[in-house]
C-alpha cells in the first residue's frame, strides 16, 4: 500500500516538527508529509490542486489567515479531502465553528501518538464514521434557527449533537454516551426527523 499523503499547515515550526515526529512514530500505517507551510497566504501559488493529498492537518490560530477561514480556502482547492484541526484552542465555540465550516475533526495539540493514531486511522482506513460536513452544518443551522428547546431533543440527543459539533466520530460518541453504536445511529435519525431534515443521513466512513 502506498503511504498516505498528509499536508501540515501551522505557523509554529516546532508544532510542525512535533507532528511529523508523531506521524513517523505511527507503525500501523505509513504516512508521508508531502507539504508543510507556516501560512495559508498565497497557498494557491504554492500548492497545486494536482498534488496527491489524503488529509490536511490545519492549525486554528494563525496570523493573516486563520484556520477557520482556511477551511473554506482548502475546500475550494480540494473539496473531497478531509481537514483535521490541530490546535491548543479550548474554546468549544471556536471548535464548533471549525466543524460547521467543514473540518472533519479536532485534535488537541499535545495529544499522544495513540490518540493521534486512532483519529487518523479512523479517517484514512475507513475505520470510523463522521457526519458529513454538509449535514453537520444543516443540523447546526436548524438548532440555531429553531432552538433546541423547541425541537424537543432528549438529553442524549442534545449530548449527541454537542459531540458532533466537536468533531467526534460516531464510534467515539458511542463510547462517551455508553450506548451501542446502533443506538447512536438511530438517535441521529431521530434528531433529523425532529428537525424536519432528510433522514437519509449522510455518514462519512472515516
Amino acid at each position: 500500500m502506498d503511504p498516505f499523503k498528509v499536508a501540515i499547515i501551522d505557523d509554529n515550526i516546532l508544532c510542525r516538527q512535533l507532528l511529523m515526529l508523531q506521524l513517523a512514530a505511527i507503525e500501523t500505517i505509513e504516512i508521508e508529509v508531502v507539504f508543510q507551510t507556516d501560512t495559508l497566504v498565497g497557498i494557491h501559488d504554492r500548492l497545486s490542486t494536482d498534488t496527491k493529498i489524503d488529509l490536511f492537518l490545519l492549525d486554528i490560530m494563525m496570523p493573516e489567515i486563520d484556520g477557520i477561514t482556511g477551511i473554506g480556502i482548502l475546500k475550494e482547492m480540494f473539496p473531497r479531502i478531509p481537514i483535521f484541526m490541530v490546535s491548543d484552542v479550548q474554546d468549544q465555540a471556536v471548535i464548533q465553528q471549525c466543524i460547521v465550516a467543514g473540518a472533519q475533526a479536532f485534535i488537541p495539540k499535545g495529544s499522544s501518538v495513540s490518540q493521534l493514531m486512532r483519529t487518523l486511522i479512523g479517517i484514512l482506513m475507513n475505520k470510523e464514521h463522521h457526519i458529513c460536513p454538509k449535514l453537520t452544518k444543516s443540523i447546526y443551522q436548524g438548532i440555531h434557527a429553531q432552538s433546541a428547546l423547541h425541537i424537543d431533543l432528549s438529553v442524549d440527543e442534545l449530548e449527541l449533537v454537542d459531540q458532533v459539533f466537536q468533531g467526534k466520530s460516531l464510534e467515539v460518541i458511542s463510547e462517551i454516551l455508553e450506548r451501542p453504536f446502533c443506538y447512536v445511529q438511530s438517535m441521529i435519525l431521530e434528531v433529523l426527523r425532529k428537525m424536519k431534515l432528510p433522514t437519509n443521513a449522510c455518514y462519512l466512513a472515516g
